[in-house]
Protein backbone atom coordinates (compact mmCIF):
# COMPACT_ATOMS: atom_id res chain seq x y z
CA UNK A 1 0.00 0.00 0.00
CA UNK A 2 2.86 2.41 0.80
CA UNK A 3 4.34 1.67 -2.62
CA UNK A 4 0.98 2.42 -4.22
CA UNK A 5 0.73 5.83 -2.52
CA UNK A 6 4.32 6.65 -3.38
CA UNK A 7 3.73 5.62 -6.99
CA UNK A 8 0.61 7.80 -7.17
CA UNK A 9 2.43 10.78 -5.69
CA UNK A 10 5.34 10.27 -8.08
CA UNK A 11 2.95 10.02 -11.05
CA UNK A 12 1.16 13.19 -9.92
CA UNK A 13 4.46 15.03 -9.61
CA UNK A 14 5.54 13.90 -13.08
CA UNK A 15 2.19 15.00 -14.53
CA UNK A 16 2.41 18.38 -12.81
CA UNK A 17 5.99 18.86 -14.00
CA UNK A 18 4.81 18.12 -17.53
CA UNK A 19 2.01 20.68 -17.14
CA UNK A 20 4.47 23.31 -15.89
CA UNK A 21 6.72 22.64 -18.85
CA UNK A 22 3.79 22.99 -21.26
CA UNK A 23 2.73 26.25 -19.56
CA UNK A 24 6.23 27.67 -19.93
CA UNK A 25 6.33 26.63 -23.60
CA UNK A 26 2.98 28.35 -24.25
CA UNK A 27 4.09 31.47 -22.37
CA UNK A 28 7.27 31.60 -24.42
CA UNK A 29 5.30 31.18 -27.65
CA UNK A 30 2.89 33.93 -26.58
CA UNK A 31 5.78 36.27 -25.74
CA UNK A 32 7.34 35.60 -29.10
CA UNK A 33 4.05 36.31 -30.90
CA UNK A 34 3.60 39.59 -29.01
CA UNK A 35 7.17 40.65 -29.83
CA UNK A 36 6.58 39.84 -33.51
CA UNK A 37 3.34 41.83 -33.51
CA UNK A 38 5.00 44.84 -31.91
CA UNK A 39 7.86 44.65 -34.39
CA UNK A 40 5.40 44.49 -37.30
CA UNK A 41 3.46 47.46 -35.90
CA UNK A 42 6.59 49.57 -35.56
CA UNK A 43 7.68 48.63 -39.07
CA UNK A 44 4.25 49.60 -40.47
CA UNK A 45 4.27 52.91 -38.57
CA UNK A 46 7.75 53.76 -39.87
CA UNK A 47 6.61 52.98 -43.40
CA UNK A 48 3.55 55.21 -43.01
CA UNK A 49 5.69 58.08 -41.72
CA UNK A 50 8.09 57.68 -44.65
CA UNK A 51 5.21 57.60 -47.14
CA UNK A 52 3.71 60.72 -45.55
CA UNK A 53 7.04 62.52 -45.67
CA UNK A 54 7.51 61.59 -49.33
CA UNK A 55 3.97 62.76 -50.19
CA UNK A 56 4.56 66.09 -48.40
CA UNK A 57 7.84 66.63 -50.24
CA UNK A 58 6.10 65.92 -53.55
CA UNK A 59 3.30 68.36 -52.64
CA UNK A 60 5.81 71.10 -51.75
CA UNK A 61 7.75 70.51 -54.98
CA UNK A 62 4.54 70.60 -57.05
CA UNK A 63 3.40 73.80 -55.31
CA UNK A 64 6.75 75.51 -55.86
CA UNK A 65 6.69 74.49 -59.52
CA UNK A 66 3.12 75.80 -59.90
CA UNK A 67 4.00 79.15 -58.30
CA UNK A 68 7.01 79.53 -60.59
CA UNK A 69 4.88 78.78 -63.67
CA UNK A 70 2.10 81.26 -62.83
CA UNK A 71 3.06 83.64 -60.01
CA UNK A 72 0.21 86.13 -60.60
CA UNK A 73 -2.42 83.41 -60.39
CA UNK A 74 -0.80 82.09 -57.21
CA UNK A 75 -0.86 85.54 -55.57
CA UNK A 76 -4.52 86.09 -56.56
CA UNK A 77 -5.47 82.66 -55.22
CA UNK A 78 -3.68 83.38 -51.94
CA UNK A 79 -5.47 86.73 -51.60
CA UNK A 80 -8.84 85.08 -52.31
CA UNK A 81 -8.24 82.36 -49.73
CA UNK A 82 -7.06 84.93 -47.16
CA UNK A 83 -10.10 87.15 -47.71
CA UNK A 84 -12.46 84.17 -47.44
CA UNK A 85 -10.89 82.90 -44.23
CA UNK A 86 -10.81 86.42 -42.80
CA UNK A 87 -14.47 86.95 -43.66
CA UNK A 88 -15.50 83.64 -42.08
CA UNK A 89 -13.47 84.25 -38.94
CA UNK A 90 -14.65 87.85 -38.65
CA UNK A 91 -18.23 86.82 -39.11
CA UNK A 92 -17.99 84.26 -36.31
CA UNK A 93 -16.50 86.71 -33.78
CA UNK A 94 -18.93 89.60 -34.44
CA UNK A 95 -22.04 87.63 -33.51
CA UNK A 96 -23.64 88.55 -30.21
Amino acid sequence: MANSVVDQVAKTLVDQASNVGETFRRASEFTSNVADSVHDGVKTAKGAVKDGRDAMEDFIDDTARSVKRSPIQSVLLSVAVGLTVGFLLGRGTNRK
